[in-house]
């Protein structure tokens, strides 16, 4: 074999199983896996591969061809039949080049063949490229097996949330959020689609990328897997967010490109390279988009980088549904009516703000105006039913299209939060009436009249003040909270009635 030399060491804990009846053969190809880092095992017949297997599992096995009493082929018919060591790629050694010992060694499961007299480079190259592919593999079977988790997690999710929901529907105070059911739903329904199609998506790519990529891959040069590797890096980390009239012009701009520099089949790459995202250099992928086989490999390339975009996809869509999930358990979460916490007012109203999403979706901007506040001694599951029957009513008075603002700011010993809306208003006598109980201007079946003043008896429950200041096209209710409250009343006549 040829002095080795620009030789990149090998990972630190690869083994390598090396077979061959030869003994100055397993010296030769030992020194030359292990003067680049490999860790090396040896057998020099396959019956003693085939029990040192059962103690060790290598990382890649080179099994000669030509051995007596039981040969190469012997050898990995019976390895590629054990579930413990099928799945490792075996290299066959042989001085016969014929087209018949090769088709019978790939239909056994080998990946590759490396002809005697040994080129140590060629050696080198073809563990490396093997090594590098089982690792990908591994890759794509761990990330397979991560979508099966997101998905369990998922369905959990989906059962904390419909438990949640019928502790809603049984619970009193949850009839203004009633209302919102189907809002709710679909608020769920959309990152469910998502992840359905993502997760169909992954599947299928990730099907085709194991039936492709290991073919592929031992086709290309060194150069065109780095360049296969740095696409597939590029698509993933820098994708161009292009609207389809721009993804139209640059797939144009490429096919003229493509066709300027003589490639075959631009219009078919054009559109390939489109998918992924790149932008207009396809410079650093040269040597690929030259090669006869481009369309495949791009092909597997997008296969590759859809596995990654749907996990994305998947794991922004679980975090969006979990916090819809963190919502509704928060609102339903039952205490005891005069349980006190301490806690930031912010995060009783983004819960309520999250309940009401969808509705805001369809023509409602909201204006967050949040100062540095601190926490405050309250009841912050009451407070939570503070806010949704304010913005519920900020809505409506809307009539689903306007400008919701939320302001939060400290003054002196108390905070206060101010919920305006760019509704039509009130008249001045309705204002003076508003937080009357039974009093409503909503018509009949759609308001008990009785939302207003709970939020008033819970406010001033916490020590605290409400009011309402109104003019056509703007309405604002003030609460104001002290930083720090007495004991709340124990007795019977003083618990507030949910609605």
């Amino acid at each position: 074999m040829h002095t080795i030399s620009g030789t990149e060491a090998a990972e630190p804990t690869e083994l390598i199983l090396i077979v061959d009846d030869i003994p100055s053969n397993l010296e030769v190809i030992s020194e030359t896996l292990s003067f680049v880092g490999y860790n090396v095992l040896i057998a020099i017949s396959g019956e003693r591969a085939l029990n040192r297997l059962k103690r060790q599992s290598p990382d890649l096995i080179l099994l000669d061809v030509m051995m007596p009493e039981m040969d190469g082929f012997e050898t990995c018919r019976r390895l590629k039949e054990d579930p413990a060591t099928c799945d490792i790629p075996v290299i066959f050694m042989t001085a016969a080049a014929d087209a018949e010992s090769k088709v019978k060694g790939f239909e056994l499961g080998a990946v590759d063949y490396i002809t005697k007299p040994f080129q140590a480079q060629e050696v080198l190259v073809r563990v490396k490229t093997h090594l590098k592919v089982k690792r990908l593999s591994q890759a794509l079977k761990l990330r397979n097996e991560e979508l099966h988790q997101i998905a369990e997690q998922l369905a959990q999710r989906i059962v904390d949330l419909e438990a949640a929901q019928e502790d809603l529907i049984q619970a009193e105070k949850m009839a203004a959020l009633g209302q919102l059911t189907a809002s709710i739903a679909h608020e769920i329904n959309t990152p469910l689609g998502v992840i359905r199609g993502a997760t169909e998506n992954m599947i299928a790519a990730f099907n085709a990328s194991l039936q492709q990529f290991p073919a592929l891959i031992q086709r290309l040069s060194s150069q065109q897997q780095a360049e296969f590797l740095t696409l597939v890096n590029d698509a993933i980390q820098n994708p161009q967010f292009l609207s389809t009239q721009e993804e139209r012009q640059l797939r144009q701009h490429l096919q003229a490109q493509l066709t300027a520099e003589g490639i075959d089949n631009a219009q078919t790459i054009a559109a390939q390279f489109t998918l992924l995202q790149l932008g207009k250099d396809f410079q650093p992928y040269q040597t690929l988009l030259q090669a006869p086989n481009c369309s495949e490999i791009l092909q597997v390339a997008y296969h590759l980088v859809l596995q990654y975009q749907s996990a994305s996809n998947i794991q922004q869509e679980v975090a969006r549904a979990a916090k819809i999930v963190f919502a509704l358990r928060t609102y339903s979460h039952q205490v005891h009516v005069n349980e006190q916490i301490r806690a930031r007012v912010t995060d009783s109203i983004e819960v309520a703000l999250v309940l009401y999403h969808n509705r805001f979706k369809h023509g409602i901007e909201v204006i967050r105006n949040y100062g540095d506040v601190s926490e405050i001694s309250c009841n912050s599951d009451e407070l939570t039913q503070v806010w949704v029957n304010l913005i519920d009513n900020a809505v409506y008075a809307m009539n689903q299209q306007g400008r919701l603002e939320i302001c939060v700011e400290q003054q002196t010993n108390q905070v206060v939060v101010q919920v305006t809306d760019s509704g039509s208003g009130m008249p001045s006598e309705i204002q003076t009436q508003i937080f009357e109980p039974f009093f409503t201007t909503k018509p009949r079946g759609e308001g008990s009249g009785l939302g207003l003043d709970i939020v008033r008896r819970i406010v001033e429950k916490h020590g605290g003040s409400i009011q309402v200041h109104s003019q056509p096209g703007r309405t604002t209710f003030t609460v104001r909270l002290p930083l720090s409250n007495g004991e709340f009343e124990a007795q019977a006549n003083s618990e507030v009635s949910h609605e």
